[in-house]
């Protein structure tokens, strides 16, 4: 229920010329919340910048997002770009 409040948002980038998703971004309102934010991610990342992961088997990389309104957003670049 404290996640919900936080109104987290995950985008990803995407780069149009090349039609290929090439990172991901998260953030909440006031980019501040006091639970992780899990964000499942399409591939791995180039780097998990410090933060919580976890990987079970084969599912998708999960990096588990803290927010303390250091950075206006956390972005994680993919290290191989995914066609759309």
């Amino acid at each position: 229920m404290a996640r919900d409040l936080c109104t987290p948002d995950v985008t990803y980038t995407i780069d149009s010329a090349a039609q290929v998703v090439t990172g991901v971004s998260v953030t909440a309102k006031g980019n501040t919340c006091g639970v992780e934010i899990p964000v499942t991610v399409p591939g791995p990342v180039t780097d998990t910048r410090g933060f919580r992961t976890e990987k079970i088997g084969s599912d998708p990389l999960t990096i588990w997002v803290k927010l303390t309104g250091a950075a206006a957003v956390q972005s994680f670049t993919l290290t191989k770009p995914i066609p759309l």
